[in-house]
């Protein structure tokens, strides 16, 4: 989970963590890019507006080195927004507002999440 707002994260990651997930969290592109090189993640929820930060450059940065994560674009800007078009352009997996439920995040999670073989696997990761 990569977004700047501590309030926010600490929403998401109870919520998911409810629901059985693993979140590791960042607020910065570099502290993401630090995690990913560390941990295996199943998938990535990418705020677009980090500050000073751009969350797309993430996203771009990570489809350039063909990183195998599926991320999931959120913001707090309405749908139709030029940066939805642009992240799905640029490589996301799907888009979430966050006025949304968060069982819409969490149905989209479990869809991008999905093992081929869950009895491998013995966590979940968001």
């Amino acid at each position: 989970m990569v977004d700047d707002e501590v309030a926010v994260r600490n929403l998401y990651q109870l919520y998911l963590e409810t629901h059985g997930y693993l979140v590791i969290s960042a607020s910065s592109v570099s502290e993401a890019l630090r995690i990913l090189r560390q941990e295996q993640i199943a998938v990535l929820i990418l705020d677009i507006f980090l500050g000073e930060e751009n969350g797309l450059d993430l996203l771009k940065a990570m489809v350039a080195a063909r990183t195998a994560v599926p991320v999931i674009v959120m913001s707090g800007i309405a749908s139709d927004n030029f940066a939805f078009k642009d992240a799905l352009n640029s490589g996301a997996a799907a888009v979430f507002t966050k006025a949304l439920p968060l069982n819409g995040l969490l149905n989209e999670i479990k869809k991008l999440a999905r093992d081929p073989d869950p009895d491998l696997s013995e966590n979940n990761y968001a």
